[in-house]
């Protein structure tokens, strides 16, 4: 899977290159359809997985990202959303040296907008 899925770590999200958490989930989302339990997911980084590991992976993209967006919402800035640690219980699961909570919650503040409205799943203008 590449890049795309780094199994048992919080995965980096390349936005030098446009990337998104939103594509992430997409692309994630994709794979995790197209493939059955008995299938290998091999990660860049990581532990090799199966298709419960890359739906775990989802799950945990999808609910920081809410985490996220509802702090942005909330009209946090970037310092403030880091500040409160919002994946300091995830880190002993999830945590690793290149990509910490930290890291993970910046990109993904970044990925949504910063300060103002956060892009939902459902705005056209999101990439």
């Amino acid at each position: 899977m590449g890049d795309l899925y780094f199994g048992g770590l919080f995965p980096f999200i390349d936005r030098t290159s446009g990337g998104t958490i939103d594509g992430l989930i997409r692309a994630c989302k994709e794979v995790a359809s197209s493939i059955d339990e008995k299938t290998v997911v091999i990660p860049s980084h990581g532990r090799v997985g199966t298709r419960a590991d890359l739906q775990d992976y989802i799950r945990l993209m999808e609910s920081s990202r809410a985490r996220i967006a509802a702090l942005i919402e909330r009209g946090n800035s970037e310092e403030e959303v880091l500040a409160r640690k919002p994946f300091a219980e995830l880190e002993k699961k999830w945590g690793w040296s290149f990509v910490p909570g930290d890291v993970f919650a910046k990109l993904i503040y970044r990925s949504l907008g910063g300060l103002g409205r956060a892009r939902t799943a459902h705005d056209p203008a999101r990439p």
